[in-house]
């Protein structure tokens, strides 16, 4: 199975994400209840989670138990700041809807905990997670090329992966800068 390698080789760059969700065959949804319950099986996160553990959370970076521990209204005020950080400091548009991230990401760390390909360590970011969804969906606009954009999401080892294994989506990133550039 090609999926397998890539979830392994993703989980290991700088962003907790194995593959982008519309790759997989999505036979279920994941909310943020169901999120929290294997999280917390799983010992990612506390059962009473409070205010304590979320300011300590957040001052070690770990955004990730952040997110875990929300709630849905907070997530898209979250995945709004997220998108207006894009914007100001790599000038970059990120036009889906808040709410469509904040499923794609639910779903993510999901199935990365789900997998046993979650990683654990302190700062990994929702702003990185953010950004390689959008780049791999062809929502990342900068003004330039999206394939480059994903390649320097990725890195040149997984890119090469993502081009071989993904080829259909691949060519609809390059058919996006086509008609960018027409």
């Amino acid at each position: 199975m090609k999926l397998l390698p890539l979830l392994i080789l993703i989980s290991f760059l700088a962003i907790p994400v194995s593959i982008y969700p519309s790759m997989l065959e999505k036979d279920y949804d994941v909310n943020d209840e169901d999120l929290r319950k294997i999280a917390i099986r799983k010992g990612i996160v506390l059962k009473d989670i409070d205010k304590a553990y979320i300011d300590e959370e957040t001052k070690k970076g770990n955004t990730l138990h952040v997110w875990i521990a929300a709630n849905r209204y907070e997530k898209v005020k979250i995945v709004d700041v997220l998108k207006d950080l894009y914007r100001e400091e790599e000038k970059a548009i990120i036009r889906n809807p808040s709410v469509y991230y904040v499923d794609e990401m639910n779903f993510i760390m999901f199935t990365n905990i789900l997998h046993k390909a979650y990683d654990y360590s302190e700062g990994k970011g929702l702003k990185r997670l953010l950004g390689t969804i959008a780049v791999m969906e062809g929502d990342y606009d900068d003004g330039k090329s999206r394939v480059e954009a994903l390649r320097n999401f990725l890195g040149d080892e997984v890119f090469d992966q993502y081009k071989r294994n993904y080829p259909k989506r691949y060519q609809c990133l390059i058919e996006m800068d086509k008609e960018n550039n027409e």
